[in-house]
């Protein structure tokens, strides 16, 4: 018999200081005062590897959206020669990605429209680019809705999907809540998680 658990690993709304999206937080912050290193990053980071900095740098180096400024302390310092709002997706070669963008698009969606169900967002999010399945605008609209994003305006009935809206509080910007997948060592005779935890995003 399977045992199922919820684990809650931080407190809610504590920001997570590690991933792509923290890092480019960091450095556009960074960049006001002049050059900044992978060091800079790095220690306004938190569970982080360093060479993940090192990874995500080299991606914006190779799109055109950072250059080399020289070198301060025996390190190599950057500045950004661009400054979109929105973390960049990019591949390791620097070119653009369309993963993620689905859920870039649902999340821009549900922000826009005053109430929605997942066949109403699944037509709204999809573009000539990316294309939204029923399944996961369905998928995403409940995760929300478990988060405490949603509130269910019309439940629905056989036939009739469930229509949701967002909650005014929890329009909480235009980067798009992520659903993580979570890797982890659980130890029953500890009760406690051990290693390091590692999340990636479950992308639809």
């Amino acid at each position: 018999m399977s045992v199922l658990m919820r684990l809650k690993l931080t407190v809610e709304g504590e920001p997570l200081k590690t991933g792509h999206a923290h890092f480019w937080r960091v450095i556009r912050e960074l960049d006001k005062a002049g050059p900044w290193s992978v060091n800079d990053v790095f220690d306004r980071s938190r569970d982080a590897w360093q060479s993940s900095v090192e990874d995500f740098i080299r991606r914006l180096v190779k799109a055109g959206l950072a250059e080399k400024a020289g070198v301060r302390g025996g390190l190599h310092v950057h500045r950004l020669k661009a400054r979109p709002a929105k973390t960049p997706i990019l591949r390791r070669d620097g070119h653009p990605t369309s993963g993620g963008l689905g859920v870039a698009q649902m999340w821009a969606a549900i922000r826009a429209l005053k109430a929605v169900d997942y066949r109403e967002l699944m037509v709204a999010a999809t573009t000539e680019d990316v294309s939204v399945s029923a399944n996961s605008a369905k998928a995403y609209l409940q995760r929300l809705d478990a988060a405490g994003y949603l509130r269910v305006i019309d439940p629905g009935n056989p036939g009739v999907p469930r229509r949701y809206a967002l909650k005014r509080t929890m329009n909480t910007g235009p980067e798009a809540p992520r659903i993580m997948r979570t890797k982890l060592v659980w130890d029953p005779n500890r009760g406690a998680i051990m290693g390091e935890t590692v999340a990636e995003e479950d992308r639809p």
